[in-house]
């Protein structure tokens, strides 16, 4: 009898172990660097995001922010949010930029992760700023004639001017004019590209302000005020293909 107890015993057994096997393995995974949560600014939200915390608590995961998107560039993260942060909306310029003119994430959000802004408040809401990678860009590591970033830019945050050391112009980028919409990285012609929107400065409120908040910041997030004024010194004939010099 002894042993048709201890023989019945063994699957709870088996079980047990195996409960405590697969607990560590995922406890160990939830921990490797690819599903760790990465630090609140770590990726650029949709214009009108609520700060990190608050966002994830709200976000339904409902997509409905990524299908009103109209250019594509909402789309869902899968591990660089942490674990708890899969199927959020994230901005990927490469996928589709932020338009000025367009505030839908907000409207159809159904529990104010993404604030529903008027476009008079929405192009206040700063979601990155563009960065320019020198090591590659065409005009900074290849002197190269390029302007693409600059011609694409919405809001006239990028300057082409000349550098010392430099044949070609190279672009710089006005960080308080750069609202982090993406069309620069969007055209950039290298791959991957040379110009990028991390999520510096981007504003992440609760219930303040964004025009208020940004305004304080000394933003200057007005497309009709900048639009052809970033010229600075273009070094010469603006008329050349972008990415080659005359």
């Amino acid at each position: 009898m002894a042993a048709s107890s201890s023989q019945s015993s063994l699957p709870s057994r088996r079980a047990f172990c195996a409960s405590l096997a697969a607990g560590a393995a995922l406890a160990g995974i939830a921990d490797i660097n690819g599903l760790r949560p990465t630090p609140p600014d770590a990726l650029v939200r949709p214009p009108g995001s609520r700060p990190e915390p608050d966002f994830l608590n709200r976000c339904l995961r409902c997509g409905e922010c990524m299908k009103a998107c109209p250019t594509g560039g909402l789309q869902p993260t899968w591990f660089q949010a942490g674990f708890w942060g899969m199927f959020t909306p994230f901005l990927d310029p490469r996928s589709g930029a932020c338009r000025p003119d367009c505030a839908a994430c907000g409207a159809v959000c159904p529990t104010q992760a993404i604030f529903a802004l008027p476009l008079e408040e929405k192009k206040w809401a700063k979601v990155g700023t563009a960065v320019i990678d020198r090591k590659t860009c065409l005009a900074w590591a290849e002197d190269r004639r390029c302007m693409v970033c600059k011609e694409n830019c919405p809001y006239g945050a990028v300057d082409v001017v000349v550098q010392k050391g430099h044949r070609a112009p190279v672009p710089l980028v006005h960080e308080k004019r750069c609202y982090g919409c993406g069309f620069c990285e969007k055209h950039c012609p290298k791959f991957p590209p040379a110009i990028v929107i991390e999520p510096v400065g981007a504003l992440r409120l609760n219930n303040v302000s964004f025009e208020i908040t940004a305004k304080m910041a000394g933003l200057e997030l007005e497309p009709e005020q900048h639009q052809g004024k970033a010229a600075g010194n273009d070094g010469g004939n603006m008329g050349t293909p972008p990415g080659f010099l005359e």
